[in-house]
């Protein structure tokens, strides 16, 4: 074992990157399959003393389960990681994975049993759902993309489901059942083509999931992102806009309102169909003299939760659920997808009704598309506009036809489906990248927000930060500087900066990027590699524009080139 060990200590000093360290495992594991308790022993040691990562510590522990369910010798589990080895049962701290901001954290929690313990990548739901991969976190679950063993036996050619699993804050109290039975049978009622399909929910001991279809896309949240800060066109937008409005007020004519509408909440699938997700905290809108049916079961108001940039003035003085909260989070994100910020500069409502902010109008639209989102985005319930739809006519009067929304939907290649956060960003094609008006998909332009110039971030953003930035760091770590798209350092990074312009580690991250792109370039321009010298330099300058060692390294190597 003392090449992985080399392997390891190499990892660690930054002499070689994730990607050589998983294979050299394979090759050790291939070569002496009986050690491969010893490794998984090794590793644990790692993760305690917190030189490896949570991540890296949970892929290369499945690969030494792969090799265990390949014939290697299996281990009696210690007492802290009981379960963990075999594949089928395997539970997974917090269900955590290296996509995820929350798996970040690299304090191990306290030993538990197994029946207490979310289960996370590698479980098996009722002998039938495999969990393959953590896709997003809503207000209530996880979300997994998992292999339907059913299906597979069927020779379906498509076995993937999304299973969004209930959080381990919630699994031992005695309401979680009817919680999630309540959110799946709501969502069994919304059948409609801009309404995520939910197919079913059920318990596994302790294990409380429903099931739905996987979808292949982006979501809102990401293209939000990937437009700033200039937003899209009308044209483009609008099918977006619409499709999110239908979802909506279908739910609304059935008397439910979503209650946590947002960018992370809407999808539009690789053939730009947009789908409402996640209806974990819906209630059902009583009409007068209506009885509620569940009052005698659980007081639903307990489990409540909001996006405080996104819930209306009314959601934060706890008022009876309406349409009109979702047609404020639906006016939110459409001014955000055509202006390229929100609203209000991510204040919560009552913040910004207390400072009597109004919204900016957005260039290029008619005055009449500006009055349709002054009124959805008014502060008082009584005054603002009563439904989608409504809202939806007045941004398309005298619009632009759009087609079927055919710019967007080429940047949509791949992805899954995001219960409540996104966390895969696509790269979109080269002719369709160099065209368009957005900056490159794989960072986010530092711009200034046009209001408050500074704002001391609370608690909670600081948090949010904080959990933003080991994610960064592990990014780094790894190697993956500005790829995959949505998933890399130089964006991670970034997105503090939205946060905190002025954050050092932040910073420091990016100028480490820069430098390590900079050695690249600077190694295959002595190797005589010219072109792989400058796209190296473009690679640095995607994510840190304008630094001046790689601005004069690149014009040197172009000098060369003759250009």
């Amino acid at each position: 074992m003392a090449d992985f060990k080399e392997a390891l200590e190499g990892f660690f000093s930054g002499g070689i990157d994730f990607e050589e360290l998983r294979q050299r495992l394979d090759l050790e594991l291939a070569e002496n399959p009986a050690r491969a308790p010893e490794i998984a022993g090794l590793l644990e040691d790692l993760l305690r003393s917190d030189r490896l990562p949570v991540q890296v510590y949970l892929s290369l522990k499945e690969r030494v389960g792969q090799s265990h369910a390949a014939g290697g010798e299996p281990r009696a589990p210690a007492p802290e990681d009981a379960g963990a080895h075999d594949q089928r049962t395997r539970l997974a701290p917090g269900g955590m994975h290296p996509a995820t901001p929350a798996a970040a954290d690299g304090d191990r929690p306290p030993p538990e049993t197994a029946r207490s313990q979310t289960p996370g990548v590698g479980a098996v739901l009722k002998g039938r759902f495999v969990l393959e991969q953590e896709i997003g976190r809503g207000g209530m679950g996880t979300v997994y993309r998992a292999r339907d063993l059913r299906k597979e036996e069927a020779r379906d050619r498509d076995p993937f489901v999304a299973v969004k699993v209930l959080n381990e804050d919630f699994q031992g109290d005695p309401d979680a059942f009817i919680i999630l039975q309540r959110e799946t049978k709501k969502a069994q009622h919304l059948a409609h083509p801009n309404i995520a399909t939910v197919y079913d929910f059920d318990r596994d001991g302790d294990t409380v999931y429903m099931t739905m279809e996987f979808l292949k896309g982006e979501p809102v949240e990401n293209l939000v992102k990937r437009v700033r800060p200039g937003g899209l066109p009308l044209k483009d937008a609008l099918p977006i806009i619409e499709g999110m409005a239908k979802g909506l007020g279908y739910a609304h004519e059935r008397n439910i309102v979503h209650s946590d509408f947002k960018p992370g909440n809407a999808f539009v699938t690789e053939e730009g169909l947009v789908k409402v997700l996640d209806f974990g905290i819906a209630r059902a809108v009583k009409r007068p003299g209506q009885a509620s049916r569940d009052a005698t079961l659980f007081d639903p108001s307990k489990w409540e939760a909001l996006t405080p940039a996104y819930a209306s003035p009314e959601m934060f003085d706890q008022a009876a659920p309406d349409p009109r909260d979702d047609v404020y989070a639906l006016a939110c994100v459409a001014y955000e997808l055509l202006a390229g910020r929100h609203p209000f500069n991510r204040l919560p409502a009552n913040q910004a009704r207390q400072r009597r902010m109004k919204p900016k109008p957005i260039p290029g639209l008619k005055p009449g598309q500006n009055r349709a989102f002054a009124r959805a985005l008014n502060f008082e319930r009584n005054e603002r506009t009563p439904s989608a739809a409504e809202f939806m006519a007045g941004l398309s009067a005298a619009a632009p036809a759009s087609g079927r929304w055919k710019g967007i939907a080429g940047l949509i290649l791949a992805g899954a489906l995001i219960g409540g956060g996104a966390y895969l960003f696509l790269r979109p094609p080269a002719d369709v990248a160099e065209k368009a008006t957005a900056p490159t998909p794989a960072v986010v332009a530092i711009e200034e927000p046009e209001a408050p110039k500074v704002v001391t971030p609370d608690a909670e953003t600081l948090a949010r930060i904080e959990r933003i930035l080991e994610v960064a760091d592990l990014h780094l770590l790894v190697g993956r500087l500005v790829e995959p798209e949505g998933s890399n350092a130089a964006e991670a990074y970034r997105a503090v900066l939205e946060y905190d312009p002025a954050n050092e580690r932040a910073l420091a991250g990016l100028e480490k990027i820069a430098t390590r792109f900079e050695q690249r370039a600077r190694a295959s321009r002595e190797a005589g590699d010219l072109r792989r010298a400058l796209a190296e330099t473009a690679s640095g300058l995607k994510a840190y524009p304008g630094h001046p060692r790689l601005l004069k390294l690149r014009q040197g190597i172009r000098a060369e080139l003759g250009e």
